[in-house]
């Protein structure tokens, strides 16, 4: 394959795109053609390690998840891993949107999103949160006593 001039996705697009692949339930992933400008090489580093950091969760049990409202450009997929959830969600659009997120089962006080401090309250297994546009949040809800 080779680079097609004007079609060139934006770092945010990668992004985003990588993520929805992986909540979707992909177990891997491959960038190509191995043509990219430094900002896209940068941010293909970027994704491989926010992903090597957590992978042992992202090829655990799937789970399943709820995003409201109806028709939000908001994905989402679970993974388990020992006791652990770890919640992936992608705004797929340009737009912020608000949505709760509902993981059956999900009995944490709290979701803390990954690779920072921010904890948002869970409520009978759900919680809400704003994302903006193409942007991802991994939380994680993690087992007692952890």
């Amino acid at each position: 394959m080779s680079q097609c001039p004007g079609l060139d996705p934006s770092p945010a697009i990668v992004r985003a795109e990588t993520w929805l692949a992986i909540a979707g339930g992909a177990r891997g992933v491959g960038w190509f053609p191995d043509v990219w400008s430094d900002p896209i090489r940068e941010e293909i580093g970027r994704l491989s390690r926010e992903i090597v950091a957590i992978a042992p969760a992202l090829v655990g049990e799937e789970g399943d998840v709820t995003v409201t409202p109806a028709g939000t450009p908001v994905r989402a997929g679970v993974r388990r891993l020992n006791g652990a959830t770890y919640v992936i969600a992608v705004n797929s659009w340009l737009d912020p949107a608000t949505v709760r997120i509902r993981v059956p089962g999900l009995g944490a006080g709290a979701v803390r999103v990954v690779g920072g401090t921010r904890t948002l309250t869970v409520r009978d297994g759900a919680f809400v949160d704003s994302l903006r546009g193409l942007r991802t949040r991994v939380y994680l809800a993690a087992p007692p006593g952890w």
